[in-house]
């Protein structure tokens, strides 16, 4: 259906599963600069719902979506349009994307992503219990680094560093493997959109418990600790756009962990624990209480479509 405005319909999910469902859409000015290279675009418009359907621990079976651009562009959406399809098959989905095409104020794509999970494996937010422990997998600050380098906020990165850091923002990996391999071992699960703190915000709420965070765990990459110096930790806590997936298993399924994100091929730390209560709590590697760092906020560009 590659590029063209297909049928928009729900798919047949096998007998023992749930219909896994979640919608997002990338704005520019508001998700990504005006200039963003349109496989970049779609790329992460696809990513960011297939890493809702990995924290579900679901596997993809439709992608639907709509580009929206002014009507004296419209050659944007239809590059979009092209551009879902192959990244669809760069990342190895046997679905094709229907993607529609409308005018609108300004160029945005959204896309609706729909995946099968067995009824008694589906990953939420709302399963943490206190005496789990708290896992991320991958590394985090990644992105927002890069945010701010592409904002001008971060400076001195050399070549490599600097690539790495903004293929991070530009083209996050949806961990669907590890969803996978984490049914029946994650009590709750979530994606890193917004930020560990913010995220893990939203699993103690929902399970209705309380969720700490121990920072001078947090897996840093080299590119991260290299430029950011300081204030990497202080992005790892409070970037987004990692997509990364933060979930909480019982001490004693550690090791079912370690083999299921070695099955999937996607490192994974141990950052936290789970305890009665509300709230997040971070803590210093000394055991001191740290205050939360600020909420993360996607770009904005005066220039953009959309302020």
């Amino acid at each position: 259906m590659g590029g063209a405005a297909g049928p928009w319909s729900v798919p047949a999910v096998p007998a023992g599963y749930l219909l896994a469902i979640t919608a997002d859409a990338l704005v520019s000015g508001v998700h990504f600069p005006r200039d963003t290279p349109h496989e970049d675009v779609a790329w992460k418009a696809l990513a960011a719902n297939l890493s809702d359907l990995a924290a579900m621990g679901a596997d993809p079976l439709g992608l639907q979506a709509e580009c929206a651009a002014p009507s004296d562009d419209a050659d944007w959406a239809d590059r979009i349009a092209t551009a879902l399809d192959a990244v669809a098959a760069h990342l190895g989905l046997d679905v094709g994307v229907a993607c529609r095409r409308t005018a609108g104020p300004s160029r945005r794509v959204a896309v609706q992503a729909m995946g099968s999970v067995p009824r008694e494996g589906a990953l939420t937010r709302a399963g943490a219990r206190p005496g789990d422990e708290l896992w991320v997998s991958g590394t985090l600050g990644d992105a927002g680094a890069g945010l701010a380098i592409v904002q001008g906020r971060l400076a001195g990165a050399d070549a490599v560093d600097r690539a790495f850091l903004l293929e991070r923002l530009a083209r996050p990996q949806p961990r669907l493997a590890l969803g996978r391999g984490l049914r029946g071992i994650a009590g709750a699960a979530i994606d890193l959109s917004d930020g560990i703190v913010g995220d893990a915000g939203h699993v103690a709420r929902r399970s209705g418990v309380a969720v700490t965070i121990h920072a001078g765990r947090l897996p840093l990459s080299g590119a991260l600790r290299r430029t950011a110096g300081a204030a990497a930790l202080d992005l790892a806590l409070g970037a987004g756009d990692d997509y990364e997936l933060l979930f909480s298993a019982p001490s004693a399924s550690a090791d079912r962990v370690r083999a299921a994100a070695a099955q999937a091929g996607v490192p994974v730390c141990r950052v936290g624990a789970v305890r009665a209560g509300e709230g997040v709590r971070i803590l210093d590697a000394d055991g001191r209480e740290r205050p939360p760092p600020a909420g993360f906020r996607h770009f904005a560009d005066p220039h953009g479509d959309t302020p």
